[in-house]
């Protein structure tokens, strides 16, 4: 059996008695410079061979820092987990962005390049200036007319959205036939009368027949601002699919009168507009 000296239910090693346990455990003690015991079990530490004095981990504010207490562990800094998750909350959310047909700002520029356009103006294309934007909300509708000047006169573009697709649209040429107070209720039918292209004394007559009436909320937005009413919109088209749309507001008849286009046949230049007016639209 290894001779030593027990102490409790520790034995310490040959030549090492309790006293000198005490001396070296002492703070600036006669033992300084003794060799360590490691963990208490009465073993001399490992000899240090560098230069220097041994160094020692020191305990902070409960964790060990190794002689720097700005120290971060893996994952965690000043006591706060690095990977928590991240709050959300007050992040600024991001408005989606306008697609191009939709809400086209006053003052924009509209370039049409449509074959009527050309027949009318002699023209390949026209440029014009959004001067009224017309808003249709109602049952399975969503209708912009935008009204585009130029020196020479007025056209309207219509966009439509297609029910069940989003992001598609029709889109179409119009002018405005006319206006009027409303009188009697609308017919089932309305007759326009077109002058003869090849004789003067002769008429062409184009029918028009009833396809549906629709109820929406009418929002006008001009430079000076926008106002929203109660409408309804009256539906005719004809056997060669051309169009005439017939805005009821108030006791009021606003006749427009097109076809439709294709996307290419417009160029759209948008104007800028300030923050507050975005966020009133």
């Amino acid at each position: 059996m290894p001779s030593g000296i027990e102490t409790g239910r520790s034995r310490l090693p040959e030549g090492i008695t309790p006293s000198v346990v005490r001396e070296r455990l002492l703070p600036n003690g006669s033992g300084a410079g003794a060799p360590d015991l490691q963990g208490g079990r009465g073993l001399p530490s490992k000899p240090w061979r560098g230069t220097g004095p041994r160094p020692t981990s020191q305990k902070r504010n409960g964790s060990n820092t190794f002689g720097n207490k700005n120290m971060a562990f893996f994952g965690r800094k000043n006591g706060k987990s690095l990977f928590g998750k991240r709050k959300t909350d007050d992040a600024p959310k991001k408005k989606p962005q306008r697609h191009e047909l939709v809400d086209i700002p006053i003052n924009s520029m509209i370039e049409l390049s449509d074959i009527t356009t050309y027949e009318e103006t002699g023209d390949t294309s026209r440029v014009y200036k959004l001067v009224t934007r017309k808003k249709y909300v109602g049952e399975g509708l969503l209708r912009y007319m935008y009204h585009l000047q130029d020196v020479e006169g007025e056209v309207v573009l219509g966009v439509d959205g297609i029910a069940g697709r989003k992001d598609e649209y029709e889109i179409s040429r119009w002018i405005v036939d006319g206006e009027e107070e409303l009188g009697e209720p609308l017919p089932d039918e309305i007759t326009l009368h077109y002058p003869h292209p090849d004789n003067e004394d002769e008429e062409i007559a184009v029918v028009y027949g009833k396809q549906e009436s629709v109820p929406a909320t009418l929002t006008v937005t001009t430079e000076q601002g926008q106002e929203a009413f109660s409408a309804e919109l009256h539906e005719y088209a004809t056997d060669d699919d051309e169009f005439m749309s017939v805005e009821l507001c108030g006791d009021w008849l606003t006749f427009y009168v097109g076809a439709l286009i294709t996307r290419s046949d417009i160029e759209i230049y948008p104007a800028m507009e300030s923050e507050s007016k975005r966020k009133s639209d």
